[in-house]
């Protein structure tokens, strides 16, 4: 995703969904308390943990807490641990189960 902030929300472009509305890709805000900025390289892999349900809980490691993941959130995948999935998330490493 790509865009620019105005206020408290980012406007934002999915580009890799095709959009009749726009050629960049799917518009939408965001609010910027969910947005954080990555490098590329850190989230460009060959597996991705894709949300199928509407909502599933995921472990933040560093923060022992669970947040809740909506449909369609997908993040990269570090490896399996103990039948529980290892993901890459801004705000460190998650565990999915």
């Amino acid at each position: 995703m790509y865009g620019w902030k105005y206020r408290n929300k980012g406007k934002t472009y999915c580009s890799s969904q095709d959009s009749r509305k726009d050629e960049r890709g799917y518009p939408g805000w965001i609010p910027l308390s969910q947005l954080a900025f990555v490098e590329m390289k850190d989230w460009n892999r060959k597996n991705y943990a894709i949300v199928i349900s509407n909502v599933v809980l995921m472990y933040l490691e560093e923060k022992g807490i669970d947040i809740k993941l909506i449909y369609l959130t997908t993040l990269p995948i570090e490896g399996i641990i103990n039948e529980k999935v290892k993901v890459k998330t801004p705000q460190g490493v998650g565990l999915l189960s």
